[in-house]
């Protein structure tokens, strides 16, 4: 009777901690769920890069606004006139 509990408790440790064992399943499951996770970032971050894309492409508004904001852009006829950082609208000098 004490030899089969013995055996008993070295199969439960080898099921539990073994090479396949059931730790070793939790952690395997543990990881899964964090690349599943870390692969649902990156698809929202793909669909955002690329409606950004269709936009920029179909948008002329949006791709104006962009040329100007980002890259500092003009049109032909415009004039960029650039203020010392102490000037102040409306101050009296």
């Amino acid at each position: 009777m004490l030899c089969a509990g013995v055996g008993l408790l070295g199969f439960a440790l080898l099921i539990g901690f073994g090479r396949q064992g059931l730790l070793e399943l939790y952690q395997q499951k543990a990881a899964l769920a964090r690349q599943v996770a870390q692969i649902e970032r990156q698809e929202r971050i793909n669909l955002s890069v690329f409606r950004c894309i269709q936009r920029l492409k179909n948008d002329p508004a949006y791709l104006e606004r962009v040329a100007r904001e980002e890259f500092l852009m003009v049109g032909p006829a415009e004039w960029v006139i650039t203020l010392p950082d102490s000037f102040q609208a409306g101050k009296d000098s």
